[in-house]
């Protein structure tokens, strides 16, 4: 630092240029950082989600169950109850069984004589069979709803979270960069108004020297104007 320093302030403004200059590298080298940490976070955040399709796919499976169990009670109406019956298959050994019962119910009848007593007997056994048949088939499709439900909260609760992630991601990435942007703003405002409040000293040390300087030649010419008389 120079004497003129104090009464031009260059050392000052040359200081805040250098602050201003760091500043501005810090807010460059802060900003690039948070683009490579947003463009690295934000893909895995996205496979995390992706994740759970999977398990999106299973809950859909055993919906396509829950729908048809649905169908069968009679929850869609007519149409959707005949859609049941028309998807309805018995088991494989269904035919053998009521073959058998059937059968035997005859062989009964017959002993005694068959009559209308006795083929109504044969009637409602086989229909008692395929109502037992249907209801089984009705009750597989109830087993379908438990895990239905556990496949589709637990995908749509890991895909909230996925999202929710992201949404942070999003929200802490945009605060960072106010962050940033803001000390960038701030610390060069700092040494701007420093270098100008040390210009003002400048000044006012230029003017005060000024006058002080006049003021010792007016004293030194009055006090050489009295001793010469």
């Amino acid at each position: 630092m120079s004497l003129l320093d104090a009464f031009t302030g260059d050392s000052a403004k040359e200081a805040a240029a250098k602050n201003a200059a760091l500043y501005a590298q810090y807010g460059t080298q802060s900003l690039s950082d948070l683009d490579k940490g947003f463009s690295g976070a934000m893909p895995e955040l996205t496979n995390a989600v992706n994740a759970y399709t999977p398990l999106s796919d299973l809950g859909k499976k055993y919906g396509a169950g829950t729908d048809l169990y649905m169908k069968s009670l009679g929850v869609n109406g007519a149409g959707g109850n005949a859609d049941a019956v028309n998807a309805f298959q018995a088991s494989p050994g269904y035919n053998w069984a009521r073959d058998q019962a059937i059968e035997a119910t005859a062989r009964n009848a017959n002993r005694f004589g068959a009559g209308g007593n006795e083929l109504a007997a044969v009637t409602d056994r086989a229909n008692n069979l395929a109502n037992q048949e249907y209801g089984n088939w009705q009750n597989r499709l109830a087993g379908f709803v438990n895990p239905e439900l556990t496949a589709t909260s637990g995908a749509a609760g890991g895909q909230a979270a996925g999202y929710g992630a992201k949404a942070g991601l999003w929200q802490n990435d945009a605060q960072n960069r106010i962050g940033v942007r803001g000390n960038v703003a701030s610390g060069t405002a700092n040494s701007n108004t420093a270098a100008a409040n040390a210009a003002m000293q400048a000044s006012g040390n230029f003017w005060g020297g000024l006058l002080s300087l006049g003021g010792n030649v007016g004293a030194a010419a009055l006090g050489g104007g009295k001793k010469a008389g």
